[in-house]
């Protein structure tokens, strides 16, 4: 099984999918806009951690949780006077600190692994990467108990996962691919996942 989160300081996006590339759930955990930036973050991390990572999902263990780190290609205003808006870099990777260190407190630093946003997305933007994960993964979204639409952080965690998956499956069968979109791949952006 495979966790996938797409941080961020105000709303992060989680999905859980079964290592075969079956979504089994996802959603989002957010914080008041009006909350100062390290107790948004400290809210999202706490609760990604206990109730996504340590949960137990009966779909079989946990093999690693994948989170999206920042890359430095964040373009958000900065906030009033100056100041670092909710989006800025400096908040997103102090987001996916906090984020990083408690799920590593729950599932241990070897089954957290940081992927750079720029690395997996290959310059799509977020509207056609989650539009992407809607389409290829329609059946399991639109399952019959009562579920809100997932938003675009929920359904970017769940693109995230995507390309995890697709990448693990190229490597173990020694390809070099580049990530298109799920089951559609070139070769590999990176040396580094290529050795993993």
């Amino acid at each position: 099984m495979l966790i996938a989160i797409d941080p961020g300081s105000l709303t992060a996006g989680w999905a859980v999918l079964s290592q075969d590339g079956l979504l089994i759930d996802c959603g989002t955990i957010s914080a008041p806009k009006g909350w100062a930036p390290w107790r948004r973050t400290q809210k999202i991390a706490g609760e990604l951690a206990l109730q996504v990572v340590g949960r137990n999902w009966y779909t079989g263990p946990l093999k690693l949780v994948v989170i999206e780190s920042p890359s430095g290609n964040v373009r958000a205003p900065a906030g009033r006077g100056g100041k670092m808006g909710h989006g800025s870099i400096a908040v997103l990777a102090a987001a996916y600190g906090a984020i990083r260190w408690a799920c590593e407190g729950v599932a241990g630093s070897s089954q957290v692994v940081g992927v750079p946003a720029n690395q997996w997305t290959a310059g799509k933007p977020k509207a056609a990467r989650t539009l992407m994960a809607a389409r290829v993964h329609h059946q399991e979204l639109a399952r019959p108990e009562p579920r809100e639409c997932p938003s675009q952080d929920a359904l970017d965690a769940v693109a995230l996962g995507d390309w995890w998956l697709d990448v693990e499956r190229a490597r173990t069968q020694g390809e070099a691919i580049e990530w298109v979109e799920p089951g559609h791949m070139r070769r590999f952006v990176s040396a580094e996942l290529a050795a993993r």
